[in-house]
């Protein structure tokens, strides 16, 4: 079984307070966006969660589902290794996202043009970081 790189490990550790941040800034901006509605604020609050709960949460968890799986592959990736960015077939979260995929391979640990090491790089991304020659 290969063993987990340390820099995967390291990145590991950021993922809670991605899912954190996400989550926060999602409800701060639509909590903004109503700031000068005349209701009330608890009424405001709860269509909110609602919102959140129908849908932001099924987000939020996908991503982090695919966050997770992306750290999996890469942290099984020899460290000697050359890879490369694959984005999804029917296309990915950003343009940077295919600079990233269209950049040269390189050596596991180098960051690629947008300065990531690995996918996502942002909500929605379903890239995958993989040996090259695959």
């Amino acid at each position: 079984t290969p063993k987990p790189s340390s820099e995967a490990s390291d990145v590991n550790k950021s993922q809670p307070n991605n899912v954190a941040r996400i989550t926060g800034d999602w409800l701060r901006d639509r909590l903004h966006a109503h700031l000068d509605d005349d209701v009330a604020i608890e009424v405001r609050l709860r269509a909110v969660y609602r919102e959140w709960k129908k849908s932001a949460v099924d987000l939020i968890a996908t991503d982090a589902i695919a966050e997770a799986f992306a750290l999996g592959l890469y942290a099984t990736i020899p460290s000697d290794q050359q890879i490369k960015w694959e984005t999804p077939s029917d296309g990915c979260c950003s343009a940077t996202c295919h600079d990233n995929a269209s950049a040269l391979a390189r050596r596991k640990g180098e960051e690629f043009p947008s300065g990531h090491l690995l996918p996502p790089i942002g909500p929605g991304c379903r890239s995958l970081v993989v040996p090259e020659g695959l």
